[in-house]
């Protein structure tokens, strides 16, 4: 080999170590609950219900467990598909899965802000959001935006976590339901989320007021008009929450919902560990179930907090796809030379 080839060969496999070494120090932070009795689900929707079929030894001799489940779209960690909001949006199993798959992503802390105002439902607003690329930088093309209220500290309350009061009273315009009445919860001092039985019945599910954080529509706005705001080809691609809903818990004509989803851009709610995140520097992936038609689905969704992408400024993404892509050019880059004979090994 001579010392061009020999120069070309070591460039070559100094790069495949860096994109190595960049996923291998990788750590993973689950975003998602599990999917079970206690998975947080709005009490305007049927929760998570589960039966076991089999569960021992078959005639065979082998152990076998099957079970059935069922639950609203809805339910647990779960994406909001854009024809939640949108006639014209994309069903679930449209979603393009470059945009579900290690997505770059940004985190939003407004903890303090919620904590501040004193207010259970409380809007993000356009100048949180603003103060934030201030700090940080313009949002990433193409990427998903996660935003942190603090209301997931909630979440193994249901009744705080949706905004009940203490007597377990949702708030209707004019009376109250109470627990016992159509939707059913344990007494103080038990778990909400476990032995929960009933929920809201048809014609009552739009009357409910619960309370906790939200996006108002002006923020919403903003994160739907990034795209054409920046000259971006991607824009915005998705947004995640906290909280039960990406609107305010008191919303009855959800504007966030509509905003986002007449542009194509899904929604993940009941999101968890976002205290884990740093502001900037990592990528999510978003497995739902891919429901046919569906408005929704229970996802998976886990963020990779990549050490050789610190948190910090960083410039514009290609795409959702771009940084998988950087990490494989070298490998690509050497199956090439090595097929035109340029390296050995």
């Amino acid at each position: 080999m001579t010392p061009k080839m020999n120069s070309l060969s070591l460039w070559a496999k100094t790069w495949i170590a860096l994109a190595v070494l960049g996923i291998a120090s990788s750590e993973l932070v689950e975003l998602s609950y599990t999917f079970n009795l206690d998975a947080p689900t709005s009490p305007k929707l049927t929760p998570f219900s589960h039966r076991i079929v089999k569960k021992g030894v078959n005639k065979y001799g082998l152990w076998v467990e099957m079970n059935d489940f069922s639950a609203s779209e809805h339910s647990g960690t779960h994406i909001d598909a854009p024809v939640h909001f949108s006639e014209r949006g994309w069903t679930l199993d449209s979603v393009p899965i470059r945009r579900l798959w290690r997505v770059p992503a940004v985190l939003i802390d407004v903890t303090h802000h919620v904590q501040n105002s004193g207010v259970k439902n409380y809007e993000i607003k356009v100048r949180d959001l603003e103060m934030w690329e201030a700090q940080y930088g313009t949002l990433p093309d193409g990427c998903i935006v996660l935003f942190m209220t603090g209301w997931g500290s909630k979440v193994r309350n249901l009744r705080e976590y949706s905004g009940l009061d203490r007597h377990n009273k949702i708030n209707f315009p004019g009376e109250d339901l109470r627990s016992g009445d159509k939707l059913n919860f344990p007494g103080e001092g038990l778990d909400p989320l476990s032995n929960r039985q009933h929920y809201v019945g048809p014609g009552l599910e739009h009357q409910i007021k619960l309370n906790f954080p939200g996006l108002s529509k002006g923020a919403a706005e903003w994160l739907a008009n990034h795209a054409s705001r920046y000259h971006q080809r991607w824009g915005v691609i998705g947004v995640g929450i906290d909280t039960l809903s990406l609107d305010v818990g008191q919303s009855v004509r959800y504007p966030a919902h509509v905003a986002l989803f007449a542009n194509n851009i899904y929604g993940i709610e009941n999101l968890a560990n976002l205290d884990r995140l740093p502001p900037t520097g990592f990528y999510v992936t978003v497995m739902p179930i891919r429901i046919g038609g569906g408005s929704g689905a229970p996802a998976r969704v886990l963020a990779e907090v990549n050490e050789a992408y610190p948190p910090g400024r960083f410039s514009h993404s290609a795409g959702p796809v771009a940084p998988s892509l950087a990490l494989l050019m070298p490998a690509l880059l050497v199956v090439a030379l090595r097929m035109r004979g340029l390296i050995t090994a």
